[in-house]
């Protein structure tokens, strides 16, 4: 028998619609999440990549209020996890 504790989420049985309007309401809410999660990758890979370029030895910033930015999100995030006060 096997188990899905190791998941981290129980699977669900697959969505059937019983109307047209129930069928077009999920469809929106999924397009909810699936904005809601492509603006998160976005975000994700913005700021990897300032933190890359804080990170780097040799200055990659051309504009100083975008390096303020950086500072600001990279001190935000730490701030989050406990890690600076």
């Amino acid at each position: 028998m096997s188990s899905n504790a190791g998941l981290g989420y129980l699977p669900t049985a697959p969505y059937k619609a019983k109307t047209i309007a129930g069928a077009q309401k999920r469809v929106r809410e999924l397009m909810r999440v699936q904005a809601n999660t492509m603006r998160l990758l976005d975000q994700f890979a913005e700021d990897r990549l300032l933190f890359a370029k804080l990170a780097s030895k040799e200055p990659l910033f051309f504009n100083p209020l975008v390096v303020i930015e950086a500072e600001r999100r990279r001190d935000e995030l730490l701030r989050e996890k406990g890690l600076i006060k």
